[in-house]
């Protein structure tokens, strides 16, 4: 499988890992994102991420993507066919994330795009710095596919855009410009911070028309206004023995500030909003990484 990262400067401020390397580490994080179409508003959207608690699937998203009243479908990875029914949505208003809930009959066609809780990373350092990957689509592809859908040459499948890959690291919470935390009432224990420098270009392929025409669209990179609701994924490899990634989720992108601070919430504010829905749910063990 193909994919396109885009990382910031400085080089030591970036997680560039080589093309295998990336192909290997960002392998569950690329299959257990969707694209989340707003069925009532085109131009709107997000993504999200597949997430199995207990007996239970859900999707893991932000919660201002999920607007009242609209209609709502789910594109898992790879599918020709988009999920359209769901068996209850939560929303976290203070915290800006919330949960879509699939049925297990929907769900099974699409077991191993979901993730456990044993790549979910509760107890992440966020002290420190930390080499993340931001996975998902572009908002500003969807505006764009929606105009081209309303034109009379062609109608983009939305279902067969690729997503957009970001490596970089966590700022350190310690290390948060005082101005950000004030003016955007950031609070260290439940937000994640990403400085975001991305370079020129930007090559998105594996589109196709409705006749099924495939369209290479060639950009600036799209900003990340709009993909709101994919992961944060803590990335790391791992040394020992045979080599292997590791990667774990850790948050979920709610925004972008001043247009260069990728900005998350925490993935236990998603895990606790589960918890306060699902009783059965309330098992949870938070992953130690050492």
């Amino acid at each position: 499988m193909s994919k396109r990262i885009a990382t910031s400067k400085p080089v030591d401020k970036i997680f560039v890992p080589s093309p295998q390397e990336l192909d290997a580490i960002t392998g569950q994080a690329w299959n257990s994102t969707v694209r989340i179409n707003d069925l009532t508003d085109r131009s709107n959207g997000g993504s999200g991420v597949a997430l199995r608690v207990a007996n239970r699937f859900f999707i893991a998203t932000a919660e201002h993507i999920l607007l009242k009243g609209h209609r709502f479908e789910l594109v898992p990875r790879g599918s020709e066919k988009a999920i359209h029914n769901f068996c209850a949505y939560h929303r976290d208003v203070a915290n800006d994330v919330g949960i879509l809930e699939i049925s297990s009959k929907d769900a099974k066609s699409h077991y191993a795009q979901f993730i456990n809780l044993d790549q979910v990373y509760l107890t992440a350092p966020h002290s420190k710095a930390l080499p993340t990957l931001v996975v998902g689509f572009p908002g500003e592809l969807i505006s764009e596919r929606a105009k081209i859908a309303l034109s009379k040459t062609a109608v983009i499948k939305m279902m067969d855009q690729r997503s957009f890959t970001y490596g970089g690291f966590t700022q350190a919470s310690k290390e948060w410009p005082e101005t950000l935390i004030d003016t955007y009432q950031l609070c260290k224990s439940r937000d994640v911070l990403i400085e975001y420098a991305p370079p020129n270009t930007m090559i998105s392929q594996g589109s196709s028309t409705s006749q099924g025409k495939s369209i290479t669209f060639e950009r600036p990179s799209p900003a990340l206004e709009g993909m709101s609701g994919c992961g944060i994924w803590f990335a790391r490899v791992k040394a020992k023995g045979v080599w292997r990634p590791d990667v774990s989720l850790i948050g979920i992108q709610v925004g972008l500030i001043r247009k260069t601070w990728i900005h998350g919430i925490r993935i236990e504010k998603v895990v606790r909003l589960i918890q306060k829905h699902y009783p059965d749910c309330n098992r949870i063990r938070a992953r130690t990484i050492k």
